[in-house]
């Protein structure tokens, strides 16, 4: 058994962050958003999740000393100078190394909340950084403001679409109800209306029955 712990620590030496790569956060977090405000506010959402955590961790760390501090007071006071009986001494020793394994536990939990605050401030980094490339192509602007809205879903819209489409998979009732609704103008609603009469434009090739509602959608 000694063997296998030693190499279990041997191999523990090469510590493996736990958190999130960066190449996760760039491409599957941040990047899977459509534009460039979208991608601002999840850089925002994101440190202030962070930062909460932070706090709670420091918090923590604070809780874990104080409870150290009071336990290294009561192995203080179980000092066993003045005690005759053999049994009440023995007893004594027990508890005495109980505090002392439960101040080890202690310390040993600093360390890792020490590591899981060091991997949070990492992600934190990240995102401070990737925020101040964004702003430098926009200012962050109210998420509810009507040209930022557009521009989001005619963007995400528009990339389920050509998702769909790569796949060769039918149009969907739902997003197709959520494309017509953008507005004239929009690029996602235009390429909708563009498959639908490509689809009717097919169906009468092939004389397929083409179903009312959709037959009556003409722009």
């Amino acid at each position: 058994m000694k063997e296998i712990l030693d190499q279990v620590d041997e191999i523990l030496k090469s510590e493996v962050p736990d958190r999130h790569s960066f190449f996760q956060l760039k491409h599957f977090l941040v990047g899977a958003e459509p534009t460039v405000q979208a991608k601002l506010q999840c850089c925002v959402r994101e440190l202030k999740s962070r930062r909460q955590t932070l706090e709670n961790i420091t918090l923590e760390m604070e809780d874990v000393r104080d409870q150290t501090a009071l336990l290294a007071l009561e192995l203080e006071d179980s000092a066993d100078g003045e005690l005759d009986d053999s049994r009440t001494r023995r007893q004594n020793e027990i508890v005495r190394r109980q505090l002392r394994r439960r101040m080890q536990r202690n310390d040993r939990q600093l360390v890792e909340l020490q590591k899981k605050g060091r991997n949070v401030f990492e992600e934190c980094q990240f995102f401070v950084e990737a925020y101040r490339q964004l702003a430098a192509q926009e200012a962050l602007k109210p998420w509810d403001d009507l040209d930022v809205q557009q521009e989001y879903w005619d963007a995400k819209i528009g990339a389920m679409l050509r998702t769909r489409t790569i796949l060769g998979q039918p149009l969907d009732e739902e997003l197709v109800k959520a494309a017509l609704s953008l507005g004239e103008g929009s690029a996602a609603r235009e390429a909708t209306l563009a498959l639908i009469h490509a689809q009717q434009e097919f169906a009468a090739k092939v004389g397929l029955p083409q179903p009312e509602a959709v037959v009556s959608i003409k722009e």
